[in-house]
């Protein structure tokens, strides 16, 4: 099974693969964590720092360069993962490279060319399962202001356009077959994060870890 944990920057998915990742490793499930970009080799790690450094590339090369690196992702890592029956958990994949996109152009057919340059660099491959986590980016601002050092240009978003970035999310989410949108937020109480990972497992029908067993 292939499942992708996506959202805005700071709404939590790197403790989601992490949670993830050792509730696998407690009910002896084989799996593979990875990432997007960065994930797969060379290519992985020079698109990784040059969308996070680079102020100046446009968001069309962008896109080609997170395209090449997720060639090299799936052929080297996720497809052999897969074919050994393994769980690959992967922080990001298609529907940031759409959200990213989008949210500076606000173009309705974006979806559409973004979705032919995916399938042509993964042969059609999407996640079983892509969980959304839907958190208010004034909530993310505050928590990046006073737990964030190193800043990079994600780090940088105004408010306005993180807005405009989870709207793109909520976009690709909603045509897009296997998508779960989890609230992080119940009323007025903030979900910890073993409350959604409890969330994740129960549409995995994978039985919960106790916290005591997440180390």
């Amino acid at each position: 099974m292939f499942i992708a944990i996506e959202g805005i920057d700071g709404c939590g998915k790197s403790t989601q693969v992490a949670n993830l990742s050792a509730t696998f490793q407690s009910h002896n499930i084989p799996y593979w964590a990875t990432r997007e970009p960065g994930g797969g080799g060379s290519l992985g790690l020079l698109a990784r720092n040059a969308l996070k450094e680079m102020e100046d590339i446009d968001k069309l090369s962008e896109l080609f360069l997170v395209m090449a690196a997720r060639k090299e992702h799936v052929d080297k890592e996720i497809l052999p993962s897969l074919k050994k029956n393994k769980m690959v958990i992967c922080d990001r994949f298609f529907h940031s490279s759409f959200a990213y996109y989008n949210y500076r152009s606000q173009n309705t057919n974006d979806i559409d060319m973004i979705t032919n340059l995916h399938n042509l660099a993964t042969n059609g491959l999407m996640p079983d399962f892509s969980f959304f986590l839907d958190l208010d980016p004034q909530i993310v601002l505050n928590s990046r202001l006073t737990s964030r050092t190193k800043v990079d240009k994600y780090d940088s978003m105004t408010l306005p356009e993180m807005y405009r970035l989870r709207d793109s999310f909520l976009n690709i989410v909603s045509q897009t077959p296997g998508s779960v949108v989890i609230n992080c937020v119940d009323g007025e109480t903030q979900l910890s994060p073993m409350e959604i990972t409890d969330i994740i497992l129960s549409h995995l029908k994978i039985r919960p870890t106790s916290p005591s067993e997440i180390k």
